[in-house]
């Protein structure tokens, strides 16, 4: 069964708003994925308070969420 396109939004907001580091007031998430296969080039920026953005790596797990949610979503 194939889930419309706003039902795989909140599961990518979910994973998003668990990522990002205690303190820190937002994430950037960036996502190239190919459009022949399913890999995905991701990238991340923390954003304090002041707008100061800083490199965040999530790790391997929210990659392979965020991979397999927008895999779908292009489907």
């Amino acid at each position: 069964m194939t889930r419309a396109d706003n039902d795989i939004y909140p599961d990518i907001a979910s994973i998003l708003s668990e990522a990002p580091p205690i303190g820190e007031a937002q994430m950037v998430m960036s996502a190239k994925l190919t459009p022949e296969s399913d890999a995905c080039r991701f990238t991340y920026d923390s954003v304090k308070g002041a707008g100061e953005r800083s490199w965040l790596a999530p790790g391997a797990k929210v990659n392979s969420s965020l991979m397999d949610l927008l895999v779908e979503l292009r489907n």
